[in-house]
C-alpha cells in the first residue's frame, strides 16, 4: 500500500538577530534583540528629493520616528523608534534636500507623449542626485523620493497625460524612428555649406535627445531604479503615505476610535520602509537561523523585451541567495527564450553561463564553491537547458537540483473546525512532489494570513534529486527573508517573490545592455 500522499507540518522556521537570539516574528526580534548587523557609526543618513510639500512632509516624519509608534500589541507591535529599534539615529544631510519644481513637474505631466512625459519626469527627481554625486563629498546612504500621487498617476505604461497642463510634445516619434536617429548612418553626406550642415547637425542632436526617451520603458519605478543601478540606491514614497505616517506625536491623547485604522497604518509604514531603509543602508535586519551551510539558492526571472523587439525575445535574470542572508541579482543574455504558451527556455551555453556565475560569485562570498545549488522556476526545465546548469555544476564539484514552483488554486485543505490550515502544512504526494501551505493560520498573529480558505504552493523537485520535505523547509524559509517588508511571511520564497518587478527593471532600458551584478538592494 502506498504511503502516499500523506500529511504532515514543518515548525515555523527561526529568524536570527542580534547577539545571536532567535524568534519567528521579524517584528519581535527586532524590537527585543535589535538587528543582525550594528548600524553604521554615525547612523543611517538620508537624502530627499521631493517638491517642497514633500520634503516638508518628510522632515515632519524623521522627526516622529525618534518616538515609539504604538500598533495593537499583537501582530503589530509597538514600533521603538529607529534608533531604539536598529541602534543609530537617522540622519538627514542638510546638502541632499532638493526640491523639485511643483509647477515644472506639473508641465512635464502634460506631454502627450509617454515616453517623453516619463523621461522628462524621472529627470526631475534623478538630476539632483547625478549632481550631487559629481559636487559634493558627502553621500547619502539612501536617497528617497517622495512623490506627489499625480506621478504614479500619469507615469505608468498606460496612463494619460495631466489634464491640467496637456499639450502635444515639439517632436513626436515612433520607436523605428528612434532607433534610426540614435544610429545614424555611417555614411551620411557633408554639405559644403557650412551654416546648412551647422542646421543639420543640431537638428540631429535634437532628434538623438529626444530618441533617447523612447529606450527606456514608461514607467516612472522601473525607469528610476534602472538609472540608479549602481549609483545611488534610491527608496520611493508617496506623499499621501508621508502625511499620514507623520501624524500624531505622544504629547497628544491617544487616538480615537475613528483614528484607530490611521495609528496602525502608521505602524505599519513605520516597520516596514525602515527595515527596508535600514537594509538598504547596507545592513541586515536579520537572517535565517539554521541554514544548511555550503546550500545556495537561484530564482530564474524571465520577462519579455519591449514589444517593439522581436515578440520570442526575454530578458533572463538571476536572482541568487545565499546562506550568510545576502542576495545578489545579475542580469543574462536577452534572447529568443520564450517558447510559446508562457514558457520560457535557455539554450545550453546560456544556461550554463548562468549556473557558473552563480556559482562563481558564491565562491567570491565564501571561498569555495557551493555543495548544492536548488535552482527555482516556474516552469519544468527542459533537457537542453538542464544540461547546461548541470555542466556548470559537475565543473565545480555542486550538486544542482531544479525545483518548480507554482499556485495551485484548486485545492483546499479544511480541518475539523473548518478553520484554514496552519502555515507550513504539507501534503506529500509523491517521493519529488508536494503541496506546501505558505500561508495559512499563524499562531503569533492569531489569524490565517490571506483571505478566506487559502491556496498551496506546488513544489516539485523536477530535475536532480533531493528530499522533499527538505525543500519545502528551505522554500518555507526563503518565504521570510523579504527586507522590502517586515512581515510575518511571503506567499512565495524570495528568489520567485520579485520576480515580476525586477524582470520589469532588468527590462527597462534593454537597448542600454550591461550586465550588472548587484546586490538586492538595488531593485527593492
Amino acid at each position: 500500500m502506498s504511503r502516499y500522499p500523506s500529511i504532515t507540518r514543518i515548525d515555523e522556521p527561526l529568524l536570527e538577530f542580534g547577539y545571536g537570539q532567535t524568534a519567528t516574528f521579524a517584528k519581535d526580534g527586532l524590537s527585543l534583540y535589535g538587528p543582525l548587523d550594528a548600524s553604521p557609526v554615525g547612523g543611517v543618513t538620508l537624502g530627499v528629493v521631493g517638491t517642497a510639500k514633500g520634503i516638508r512632509l518628510f522632515d515632519a516624519w524623521c522627526k516622529r520616528l525618534k518616538r515609539p509608534i504604538p500598533g495593537d500589541g499583537n501582530s503589530r507591535p509597538t514600533f521603538p523608534g529607529f534608533e531604539a529599534t536598529f541602534g543609530a539615529p537617522i540622519r538627514i544631510l542638510q546638502n541632499a534636500k532638493h526640491v523639485v519644481d511643483e509647477g515644472e513637474l506639473r508641465r512635464q505631466l502634460g506631454n502627450l507623449d509617454k515616453h517623453q512625459r516619463t523621461r522628462a519626469v524621472v529627470d526631475l527627481f534623478v538630476n539632483p542626485i547625478l549632481r550631487h554625486l559629481e559636487e559634493e563629498d558627502s553621500e547619502p546612504a539612501v536617497w528617497y523620493l517622495v512623490l506627489p500621487g499625480i506621478v504614479k498617476e500619469h507615469c505608468r505604461p498606460l496612463s494619460s497625460s495631466f489634464g491640467e497642463t496637456r499639450a502635444e510634445p515639439e517632436l513626436r516619434m515612433s520607436m523605428k524612428s528612434a532607433f534610426a536617429a540614435l544610429e545614424p548612418p555611417k555614411d551620411a553626406p557633408k554639405f559644403l555649406f557650412e551654416e546648412l550642415q551647422k542646421d543639420l547637425d543640431q537638428e540631429a542632436a535634437k532628434r538623438r535627445e529626444v530618441a533617447e526617451a523612447y529606450m527606456y520603458a514608461p514607467d516612472f519605478r522601473s525607469q528610476l531604479k534602472v538609472r540608479m543601478l549602481g549609483k545611488a540606491v534610491t527608496q520611493v514614497v508617496q506623499e499621501q503615505k508621508l502625511s499620514v505616517a507623520g501624524q500624531w506625536s505622544l504629547k497628544d491623547k491617544e487616538p480615537s476610535k475613528n483614528e484607530g485604522y490611521e495609528s496602525l497604518e502608521r505602524n505599519d509604514i513605520a516597520w516596514s520602509i525602515l527595515t527596508t531603509t535600514f537594509y538598504k543602508a547596507g545592513g541586515r535586519p536579520w537572517r535565517i537561523h539554521g541554514v544548511r551551510p555550503g546550500v545556495c539558492y537561484l530564482g530564474l526571472v524571465f520577462k519579455h523585451a519591449p514589444k517593439e523587439q522581436d515578440p520570442d525575445f526575454a530578458c533572463c535574470a538571476a536572482q541568487l541567495h545565499i546562506d550568510s542572508g545576502d542576495g545578489v541579482v545579475f542580469r543574462g543574455a536577452l534572447g529568443p527564450w520564450h517558447t510559446g504558451s508562457n514558457q520560457f527556455h535557455l539554450t545550453r551555453p546560456a544556461a550554463e553561463a548562468i549556473a557558473k556565475r552563480a556559482i562563481d560569485q558564491y565562491r567570491r562570498k565564501t571561498g569555495s564553491p557551493p555543495n548544492e545549488l536548488f535552482i527555482h522556476g516556474r516552469a519544468r526545465f527542459d533537457a537542453d537547458e538542464w544540461g547546461g546548469f548541470a555542466s556548470a555544476g559537475t565543473a565545480a564539484g555542486t550538486k544542482v537540483v531544479g525545483i518548480r514552483m507554482a499556485k495551485v488554486p484548486t485545492f483546499k485543505l479544511f480541518t475539523e473546525h473548518n478553520y484554514p490550515p496552519l502555515r507550513g502544512t504539507v501534503v506529500v504526494q509523491a517521493p519529488n512532489r508536494a503541496l506546501l501551505w505558505t500561508i495559512g493560520y499563524v499562531p503569533r498573529l492569531g489569524y490565517s494570513m490571506g483571505v478566506g480558505q487559502p491556496n498551496p504552493l506546488s513544489v516539485e523537485v523536477v530535475r536532480g534529486t533531493s528530499d522533499i520535505l527538505q525543500v519545502c523547509r528551505d522554500v518555507l524559509s526563503l518565504t521570510k527573508v523579504n527586507y522590502n517588508a517586515c512581515i510575518f511571511g511571503d506567499g512565495l520564497p524570495v528568489t520567485l517573490r520579485f520576480a515580476d518587478n525586477i524582470g520589469s527593471i532588468l527590462t527597462a532600458a534593454p537597448r542600454l545592455g550591461g550586465s550588472h551584478l548587484l546586490p538586492f538592494k538595488w531593485y527593492i
